[in-house]
């Protein structure tokens, strides 16, 4: 981190190594009470090209509902909301797959008595409306649907259900597409239910897909302690696989505790199962990550020690949640009680795909000393970031919390700008991902910390153009690019976190207009957005004649001072200066 006498920058370049404290930060954060008091949770998340989607549960009409919302990918805004309410009791959406046709959500609903069903969903992916349901209740106790995948075959949703009202086995549904119907040529009329170890609980925790076959994971009961298990079935018939590790099945038992698989993600390389174990700390949780082969659920050596990852921060319980890939690396998510007091907290982490290796790894406790916050439900990822969903109580009850971070893809930069309070003239060290204000400066838009952007304009002819956040219509600034100076005037302190590239794919390096006349410009240096230069480095490539000597300034954010700048003089990155052009000149950084 480089601090400047006018802001602070924070930069990092897309290779691994140190761990730059701007890897996995948040873009935007949007946190929502909806109506009703009592335990809400966003619980499950998935992305497409226009927005994210998010399912969990709100208390509105006084017991639980289903919640499904559709954010922008931008700023986290609510495109659209719909809730669901078959009975007033117990109803939670759990989890989520998406395609092309539409959105899948699974999870339970209550019936009258102690008895949950499954309840799976498909709607609209533009409006939330309701495509089709069906629901399923095997058994006289609580049937719960936790996990939830699609390929171009159906759509398969792993769980439990409890045949006597407490020894709970495993269930795997495969469904239509078009009208969710169970495909009868799946198990049997649909379904394969197996309970390995009779008499206790057995559970299905989540599910993944692939074109060789289908991957559930979860946990059995057979050695008198929970233990992980990893299944491959056929996508036709729900038959195990028997290349598979043994006979279609891959038992593992760390500890002589409760051991716990949560979540899979897969790639062409391999299968990412994380979860929890007590291997090393007699009743305390850590976090487990492991990676198999596809084939035959053989660990992967080369990843972590023998093919796996164990964690363990803190003195008490650490558990891994959920986990997503992308080709870059394995995400994980989860918690630690490593927070002041013992508290729960957020832990969210990047790792190597072939050795497991630490990328980088942040935390977050919103609720303070006062609260645990150990309600994160899910996470996804796309070409622009990481979506992390779950709760929190920062206010001292429960809220949806939703996050978009900085998931470092090749080639991208995430630029964090402190702003004071009141005014701050700045620029964009980097070609945003979108020049949409609202999207581009999205970590303080969304938090509603911004009253007014002000930029000037030399062409095509002399212009001042604003955007106010608060206005639906008629401002004047609609995009904001590198180049530009822009002005900020800020409730608040904060960080603006703007993600970009020096040159865009299938772009060319910026070059920018100057006109006859006073320019506003913003600094973006080149190729390393974290470099400072004197004045007389950057304004190399236009002639000297081509501008008033003595009349570049720049301004001090902190103390709200002018400084005239001469060719020794250093301009930071986040800078933005005017000058005094006497002809046109392209200035190429």
């Amino acid at each position: 981190m480089l601090s400047l006498t006018f802001l602070t920058y924070t930069g990092l370049h897309p290779v691994r190594g140190s761990s730059p404290p701007n890897q996995g930060v948040a873009i935007w954060t949007r946190t929502e009470t909806p109506p009703g008091s009592g335990y809400v949770s966003a619980s499950g998340v998935a992305v497409d090209g226009t927005g994210v989607y998010v399912v969990g549960y709100d208390r509105a009409p006084g017991n639980d509902e289903w919640r499904i919302e559709k954010r922008s990918l931008g700023d986290g805004s609510v495109i659209w909301a719909q809730t669901e309410n078959p009975i007033a009791d117990q109803n939670r959406a759990r989890c989520i797959a998406i395609d092309a046709s539409g959105i899948y959500v699974a999870g339970s609903e209550a019936l009258p008595g102690p008895d949950l069903e499954w309840r799976i969903e498909k709607r609209s992916l533009t409006s939330g409306a309701v495509i089709w349901t069906q629901t399923s209740n095997p058994s006289a106790g609580p049937d719960y649907a936790n996990g939830i995948a699609v390929d171009a075959t159906g759509v398969y949703v792993a769980g439990l259900d409890a045949p006597d009202g407490s020894d709970w086995e495993w269930r795997i549904e495969k469904r239509s597409l078009t009208t969710g119907a169970l495909v009868a040529t799946f198990g049997t009329a649909g379904v394969v239910q197996e309970n390995p170890s009779t008499s206790t609980s057995d559970q299905a925790e989540d599910v993944a897909v692939d074109a060789s076959g289908l991957y559930v994971i979860g946990v059995d009961d057979i050695t008198g302690s929970y233990e992980w298990r990893i299944e491959k079935r056929s996508l036709t018939t729900g038959a195990l696989i028997t290349t598979f590790g043994t006979g279609g099945i891959v038992r593992e038992d760390p500890s002589s505790s409760d051991d716990f698989a949560l979540s899979i993600a897969v790639d062409g390389s391999g299968m990412y199962v994380v979860g929890f174990d007590e291997n090393t700390l007699g009743n305390n949780d850590e976090w487990r990550v492991e990676k198999r082969a596809l084939s035959d659920g053989s660990l992967v050596s080369a990843f972590g020690s023998s093919g796996v990852v164990v964690e363990h921060v803190s003195s008490g319980d650490d558990d891994a949640y959920v986990v997503c890939v992308d080709g870059t690396g394995v995400y994980i998510a989860g918690d630690d009680e490593a927070a002041s007091g013992g508290k729960s907290e957020w832990r969210i982490e990047k790792h190597d795909l072939t050795d497991g290796s630490l990328i980088w790894s942040q935390t977050e406790h919103p609720s303070g000393a006062a609260s645990d916050d150990y309600g994160l439900g899910d996470i996804v990822v796309d070409s622009t970031g990481l979506y992390v969903v779950g709760y929190d109580r920062a206010p001292g009850h429960y809220e949806w919390r939703i996050e978009k971070r900085n998931a470092v893809l090749p080639g991208l930069w995430v630029v964090g700008i402190s702003l004071v309070q009141g005014w701050n003239l700045i620029s964009l060290p980097v070609v945003p991902v979108s020049s949409a204000p609202k999207v581009a400066l999205a970590t303080v838009m969304a938090a509603g910390n911004v009253t007014i952007l002000w930029a000037y304009t030399g062409t095509p002819s002399p212009t001042w153009k604003s955007f106010n956040p608060a206005l639906s219509s008629g401002n004047t600034l609609t995009a904001v690019t590198d180049g530009m100076g822009l002005w900020v005037l800020m409730k608040a302190a904060g960080t603006v976190y703007v993600e970009g590239y020096v040159i865009p794919p299938a772009g060319s390096p910026s070059q920018y207009s100057l006109v006859a006349g006073w320019n506003l410009v913003g600094f973006k240096p080149a190729p390393d957005p974290s470099a400072s230069e004197t004045f007389g480095q950057y304004l190399t490539s236009i002639p000297s004649s081509s501008y008033q000597q003595n009349s570049v300034f720049i301004y001090d954010n902190a103390g709200g001072t002018w400084t005239r700048a001469d060719s020794g003089t250093t301009i930071n990155p986040g800078q933005a200066f005017w000058i005094l052009m006497l002809t046109p000149a392209k200035l190429a950084p």
